[in-house]
């Protein structure tokens, strides 16, 4: 315990005196403040959009409802009533954006066709996808290997360099107890470092602070464990300084950017989805033939008799109100038809993504992308039950409407409080965050385990 308290205030001492480390250090704070201003920045003006819109929606629902004197025809109604469904950013979202600047957070539904309303869903500015964030996740993901890997190049070479390797071998310690407290140290100085940063963006961002933080603490101890397990290998190939840098650098490039980058390639080719000009294509055809066919008697009655087999509770009177009512028959068919294409891109979407998490184990960097992705609720998975929920909702909506319509029922003033308005449920933290921080607790040990071997083959020689 004494040598390792030496140890401790001799290595503190070292890196205080060093100028290297101080602008290190320096850097480190600036570009994680800017991390954590960045990621509320863009958080806060996702949260400020959706204020903006639920405003608005009311705004909308009072001006409609203040026109409607009388009863009138619920598709009158039907046909103006928007009604925002949204996914609102967690607390966590601040520190890890993750996909949220590439899926749509919000859309306005009505209770018409709902495939048209989806892929009008407004877009990501490509350019901005291409920078992607600079959040907190970043910061410790990408920046931190690099701050480790300064502080530890040099963990036992430059021991032996400066000529004080011998030196503190005359004391009752060895080269390998040296390692370890050396490494120990560089640890909890990176992780206290991190600590520091995130207790700073849970202040900053006002996050409520409960188990997240935890797994979130737990993701980044292991990752950066796992950056020292590197160290230890490189260590103990026992070469100079130099060699040491570069390959550590090495190691950063292939774990942080060619990995990563290899199975973004691979995804892309083996699960490559149709141009997303085959599923506009078919929309617009499908919906072009609706109005083709606006005139034909014959295949109104068809469409009534199949809706009526279909909803044998919307059964149609042609006599009454056809026009809206073929519309909202065949709408409801022309989802139907489109639904194979929805689900194709969809499951080929997420089959992407099962593969993608399997594959993130050979990348440290990946998993714990992906761990905090999860953690923050920004990650794909999350943006497909977002789009459940839209499912949903507007199947509640086309309930309330087709009710009305095909049972030629009017529309009450009264009937503007029982129209379906969406409330959002949080959700819990997917299993993906489990998973994640359980492999990374397997390349951790895996490491570490090639390190320990490799420091007891060396000590042979």
């Amino acid at each position: 315990m004494k040598n390792i308290r030496l140890l401790f205030k001799y290595e503190a001492i070292g890196l205080v005196r060093s100028r290297l480390f101080q602008v290190a250090i320096g850097l480190l704070m600036l570009v994680g403040l800017y991390a954590i201003y960045y990621g509320k920045s863009e958080i806060d003006q996702q949260r400020a959009v959706l204020k903006e819109i639920r405003a608005d929606e009311e705004k909308k629902m009072e001006s409609l409802r203040s026109k409607i004197s009388t009863d009138t025809l619920p598709n009158v109604i039907g046909n103006r009533t928007f009604r925002l469904v949204e996914n609102p950013p967690s607390d966590w979202a601040s520190l890890s954006i993750g996909q949220r600047d590439i899926f749509p957070y919000q859309l306005y539904v009505r209770y018409y066709s709902l495939s048209r309303q989806i892929m009008t869903a407004e877009i990501a500015n490509p350019e901005k996808l291409l920078t992607g964030n600079f959040d907190l996740a970043f910061v410790l993901i990408y920046i931190f290997p690099l701050f480790i890997i300064a502080l530890s190049y040099n963990l036992i070479s430059g021991e032996r360099e400066g000529g004080t390797l011998s030196l503190l071998l005359s004391n009752p310690i060895s080269e390998s107890q040296i390692t370890y407290i050396k490494i120990a140290f560089r640890w909890l100085l990176s992780f206290g470092i991190a600590l520091f940063l995130i207790v700073l963006a849970v202040i900053i961002c006002s996050i409520n602070i409960n188990s997240t933080l935890l797994w979130w603490l737990l993701a980044t101890a292991l990752y950066f464990a796992f950056w020292m397990g590197i160290v230890l290998i490189i260590n103990n190939l026992k070469r100079n300084s130099s060699f040491n840098a570069f390959s550590l650098l090495g190691a950063w490039i292939v774990i942080v950017i060619v990995v990563p980058t290899l199975i973004n390639l691979y995804l892309a080719s083996a699960y490559a989805a149709p141009p997303r000009n085959d599923l506009t294509q078919a929309i617009r055809h499908e919906f072009e033939e609706i109005w083709a066919k606006y005139d034909d008697k014959d295949h109104r009655y068809q469409t009534a008799q199949k809706l009526a087999a279909k909803y044998p509770a919307y059964k149609s009177d042609t006599s009454y109100n056809w026009e809206d009512k073929y519309m909202l028959a065949e709408t409801d068919f022309y989802d139907e038809r489109l639904a194979p294409l929805f689900a194709k891109y969809q499951n080929l979407n997420l089959q992407k993504e099962s593969v993608g998490q399997k594959l993130s184990v050979l990348s440290a960097a990946a998993l714990t992308q992906q761990v905090f992705n999860a953690l923050a609720q920004t990650d794909t998975q999350n943006h497909y039950s977002f789009l459940d929920e839209v499912g949903r909702f507007h199947a509640e909506m086309k309930v309330f409407f087709y009710t009305k319509i095909f049972q030629n029922k009017t529309f009450k003033l009264t009937d503007f409080e029982q129209i379906p308005k969406y409330e959002f449920k949080k959700k819990p933290i997917s299993n993906e965050a489990n998973n994640g921080i359980l492999l990374l607790l397997v390349s951790v040990i895996v490491v570490w385990g090639i390190g320990l071997m490799m420091r007891r083959f060396m000590a042979d020689f």
